[in-house]
């Protein structure tokens, strides 16, 4: 899949490396979806923005079949925000480009786990207070 067709798709403009993963090495995985190939570089790439973008449309999806369900219990938001962060999590330990607040800790990790936290305790909180008022 060329860069434009690739930008086409996910709306990215002006993509650059940091939007890929790590160098794919084995030559049996250099195929997409797993990964991109990059001619300015002419290297196979993990291709990290169509990992997100799959698992964002895949949380979205779920979150759809569970508002009719959950709308009034106000359980969408901490489902989404434990979903969000736990699929940045996972792409952010992909990515080649990463910030790190201490070796092997990276910061983008911490604040996708401070998310998957807080909406933890939005969950805890909202099923408290549903079994107060019965």
């Amino acid at each position: 899949m060329n860069r434009y067709a690739i930008e086409n798709l996910f709306g990215i403009e002006g993509l650059n490396i940091a939007w890929y993963g790590l160098i794919i090495t084995n030559s049996s995985l250099c195929f997409f979806p797993y990964g991109v190939y990059i001619e300015e570089i002419d290297q196979w790439r993990q291709a990290t923005f169509f990992y997100e973008s799959a698992l964002n449309l895949a949380l979205l999806t779920a979150m759809l079949i569970c508002y009719p369900h959950f709308r009034r219990k106000g359980y969408l938001l901490p489902l989404y925000m434990i979903g969000y962060g736990t699929i940045r999590f996972f792409v952010e330990g992909l990515r080649s480009d990463s910030l790190y607040l201490l070796p092997g800790i990276r910061v983008s990790q911490v604040l996708s786990g401070c998310l998957i936290i807080l909406g933890i305790v939005i969950l805890f909180i909202i099923s408290k207070r549903q079994v107060v008022r019965q």
